[in-house]
C-alpha cells in the first residue's frame, strides 16, 4: 500500500510537469516529458494509485487532473477505459468533483 503523501506527492510533480497553466519556482517545465508509448503504463499506475485511497477526495482530484493531462498525449489506440473507468468512480465517489 502506497502512503498518502507519497501519492500525493507523485500526482503533484506529474501536474507540475505538464501543466502549462501553472506558474511559480516548483514548476518543472524544463523537465523532459516521457515518451508517448509510456503514457499508457503511467495512466495504469494512476488508476492504481487512485484505487488505493477511493476516500481521500484530494487524491481523486489530483488523480483525474493527472489524467486530463495525460489522456491527449496518450498514442493512438491505447486503451483508455480504465483511466476513463477511474475519473467516473471518482466522480461518483465525490460528486464536487464534477
Amino acid at each position: 500500500r502506497h502512503p498518502k503523501g507519497v501519492t500525493d506527492a507523485a500526482f503533484c510533480t506529474i501536474v507540475d510537469i505538464l501543466d502549462d497553466d501553472i506558474e511559480g519556482d516548483w514548476v518543472l517545465s524544463s523537465t523532459e516529458r516521457c515518451n508517448e508509448g509510456d503514457i499508457p503504463q503511467l495512466l495504469e499506475m494512476i488508476c492504481d494509485a487512485m484505487s488505493r485511497h477511493p476516500k481521500e477526495r484530494l487524491l481523486q482530484s489530483r488523480g483525474c487532473h493527472c489524467i486530463g493531462l495525460l489522456l491527449p498525449l496518450a498514442p493512438p489506440g491505447a486503451d483508455l477505459g480504465p483511466a476513463l473507468h477511474a475519473v467516473c468512480g471518482a466522480m461518483r465517489q465525490h460528486p464536487a468533483l464534477a
